[in-house]
């Protein structure tokens, strides 16, 4: 799981302009891609109250952790921080999870797990609370997209690196 921490040192005036708070008001802002780590017991390399911001798109549905990493995050995360990430939610390819395992019983009498577990959207904003987050916004899409075949399907989630993680 990738995350993109900011750290952004300005403030806006009353006339809506930028003023940069350093001294040498050359650098606005700062951002750091931090790759995961193989061991999710491992902090975050960052003291505690560094980010204004920290931004994950796609990337928490590989963490087998999550209250572990969402009380990181928040720990990083300046009072008034915000966290802004997006995942796919528990009701997530549902048709081809179906597919998978009706076919599997067919052919073998058993089930394997093909399309991983996703979190339960209803279950974010107590997982966010209590992981020390306070007034949590919650927005959910739903996005429904047609292929032609499963193939196509599999072909597209491979592209995007969301394979069996087991596999």
């Amino acid at each position: 799981a990738d995350f993109c921490f900011v750290f952004i040192t300005a403030e806006i005036n009353n006339n809506n302009n930028i003023n940069d708070m350093n001294e040498n008001k050359t650098k606005i802002c700062e951002t750091y891609k931090l790759a995961a780590s193989p061991d999710e017991r491992t902090p975050l390399p960052f003291p505690d109250a560094t980010f204004d911001l920290v931004v994950s798109s796609m990337s928490f549905h590989w963490v087998n952790d999550l209250p572990r990493l969402l009380t990181e995050i928040e720990r990083v995360l300046k009072p008034d921080g915000c966290l802004l990430f997006a995942l796919p939610g528990g009701n997530t390819l549902p048709e081809l999870r179906s597919s998978l395992v009706l076919a599997e019983l067919e052919r073998t009498g058993g089930v394997s797990t093909h399309v991983g577990p996703y979190v339960d959207l209803s279950n974010v904003g107590s997982l966010l609370t209590g992981t020390g987050f306070r007034l949590p916004t919650i927005d959910i899409d739903d996005i429904s997209i047609g292929y032609p075949n499963a193939m196509v399907l599999m072909e597209h989630l491979a592209r995007m690196g969301e394979g069996n993680a087991c596999a």
